[in-house]
């Protein structure tokens, strides 16, 4: 029951974190200290989440940046 508890508070930080911003680079998510952060975007794309990622390359570093494009409930406004 706490590893769910845990996975939902790691959710919903890292929604929050989506909502707070247009777009939000890797090592802000990096700092909210979620071990696995893909599988939490991946569970809030499951919910029906649309979060985008885009990636560019710096002087052979890449780098990554999420947006939350659309929560569920914007989504059965559209339908």
């Amino acid at each position: 029951m706490a590893q769910q508890t845990d996975r939902l508070t790691q959710q919903k930080r890292l929604l929050d974190l989506l909502r707070s911003r247009e777009w939000v680079g890797l090592p802000e998510i990096l700092d909210l200290r979620i071990a696995s952060y893909t599988r939490r975007l991946s569970d809030l794309r499951d919910e029906g989440h649309i979060i985008e990622c885009e990636t560019s390359w710096v002087k052979g570093v890449k780098h990554s940046r999420y947006r939350l494009v659309r929560q569920p409930k914007q989504m059965s406004l559209i339908a």
